[in-house]
């Protein structure tokens, strides 16, 4: 189950980013705390993205700027960019914390192989030509303005 926090300060988080660059718009943790769940806006292009963080168990180095992450702190496992709203940025958390609460760590021992299994890239399709253009064409401006508008225009209506 996943909550609403109010901010992550009780949390052992080394590295926030760049404030300049994005606003942390909402907080979320599941029940037991194992998976905090951060959604952000983009200051620059206005859009939305998130960030899934997960308990480091053993000590680990951030590779950008080789900070120390001591065992209790939390680390990004997850992230993505780019959703035109804060309610398709928060769905997409929600279902990206749900995928981290079940994953194994790297750290913990790999589970006995029953049977051979398809590399881990090809449980992501990559998307189309066609499927990203259709994505890009729904995140244009004039695309965004046509929503807001059919939605307000529909609200106007109640």
């Amino acid at each position: 189950m996943i909550r609403t926090v109010p901010n992550l300060d009780g949390y052992d988080i080394p590295l926030r980013g760049d404030p300049r660059l994005h606003h942390e718009v909402a907080w979320y943790a599941t029940v037991d705390d194992r998976v905090l769940g951060i959604v952000v806006r983009d200051r620059i292009d206005n859009d939305f993205g998130w960030v899934v963080l997960t308990r480091a168990r053993k000590p680990d180095v951030a590779l950008a700027t080789g900070v120390t992450i001591s065992p209790s702190a939390y680390r990004c496992v997850d992230m993505e960019t780019s959703h035109p709203s804060l309610a398709a940025a928060t769905a997409a958390l929600h279902q990206a914390m749900r995928a981290a609460g079940t994953r194994r760590r790297r750290d913990e021992p790999a589970p006995p192989q029953r049977a051979a299994r398809d590399p881990p890239w090809a449980a992501r399709p990559s998307p189309s030509a066609a499927q990203t253009h259709r994505a890009a064409v729904a995140r244009s401006p004039p695309a965004i303005a046509a929503q807001y508008h059919a939605a307000t225009a529909a609200g106007a209506g109640r």
